[in-house]
């Protein structure tokens, strides 16, 4: 189920990857995406109906989404993954649109600049790449402070707003609670009620079109406080561990196998093996096992996230580039 083929279960010997659909012809949809993804236009057309205004052609490829829900990102302090994973798609020849909580076409002080567009489905259907840092459920996804639902709604992209969705061939990844949920009882009651299987966001966001989901099947913690690592090890010399851990570890794992080590990791399928024997071999954790739960939080961190698609999928990264930015490392040890 994990991926763990010997007595070894601190180490992930193989990538796993899950086709789950609400119909055959869906499922067939996202296989056809996923192997005839080089066949795919250059270009989708956007038509965004907010601050951007009008017909847009993007490079979905050469271009990618990253979001950051307030109370997550901000409040809790871990803002750096979902800014700095925008330096890194630049790096990679991309362009991007950042969505943050504040304001429109503004300049950061690391130099990512907020969206002018606040049409989050919009986003969603030009990139090639999805990013989200923030709050989940197992029926809505992008919660944030000044982004929009195709309806006007605050706050949040419904399941039922992906099924006015068509999203080219993407890799996206929800690091944040539930957007994995395929079945299973609901949070927050007792008893738990079962998830309705037809408003699920996952499923929802899967018959929208992208090529991969990757997202948590269940409660994900974040590391609250973790900009407080991550920014000294980026600007002193004299520090070189960022401390990325829980799901701002599977963020920057995630994502430095994609974008900055695409020929030994670029597969979604070998980006997610790579996190998890990571992750399970950062001191902190305890090299905690799927198999053997020894401390609660580190354990669902290393069973809870999967990956929807075929696990060989390759996104249009150069196999050959050698990145000039790369900050999602745990100091000299880290694999």
């Amino acid at each position: 189920m994990y991926g763990f083929l010997d007595d070894d279960n601190t180490y992930m010997d193989a990538a796993v990857g899950r086709i789950i659909q609400y119909d055959v012809s869906l499922a067939s949809n996202q296989l056809l995406k996923t192997y005839l993804f080089d066949d795919f236009s250059d270009t989708v057309t956007v038509n965004y109906r907010d601050v951007a205004g009008g017909t847009h052609e993007k490079e979905w490829r050469k271009h990618g989404a990253s979001f950051s829900g307030f109370e997550i990102t901000y409040e809790r302090m871990q803002a750096t993954p979902g800014r700095w994973i925008c330096t890194d798609f630049e790096d990679a020849g991309f362009t991007y649109d950042y969505v943050g909580p504040f304001n429109t076409g503004n300049k950061l002080l690391d130099g990512t600049i907020n969206s002018m567009e606040n049409d989050i489905s919009e986003i969603c259907q030009g990139a090639g790449y999805v990013a989200y840092r923030g709050h989940g459920s197992d029926t809505g996804s992008l919660y944030g402070i000044r982004v929009y639902g195709p309806n006007g709604e605050e706050h949040q992209l419904r399941y039922s707003d992906c099924q006015n969705m068509n999203l080219p061939p993407q890799l996206a990844f929800f690091v944040s609670c539930l957007n994995g949920k395929i079945y299973g009882h609901g949070p927050g009651t007792d008893p738990a009620s079962d998830v309705e299987f037809d408003k699920l966001f996952t499923l929802n966001y899967l018959a929208a079109g992208p090529a991969v989901l990757v997202g948590a099947t269940e409660v994900s913690f974040s590391n609250i406080g973790q900009d407080l690592h991550s920014i000294p090890a980026e600007y002193l010399p004299f520090i070189d561990d960022h401390q990325w851990d829980h799901n701002d570890a599977w963020y920057a794992f995630v994502w430095d196998g994609i974008l900055d080590h695409p020929r030994e990791h670029g597969t979604i399928g070998k980006a997610a093996q790579w996190s998890e024997n990571r992750y399970m071999n950062y001191p902190p954790n305890n090299q905690p096992a799927p198999m053997y739960p020894d401390g609660e939080v580190d354990w669902y961190e290393v069973t809870f996230f999967a990956v929807y698609g075929d696990p060989s999928f390759r996104p249009a990264v150069d196999e050959m580039s050698s990145p000039g930015y790369d900050p999602w490392h745990n100091g000299p040890d880290d694999m």
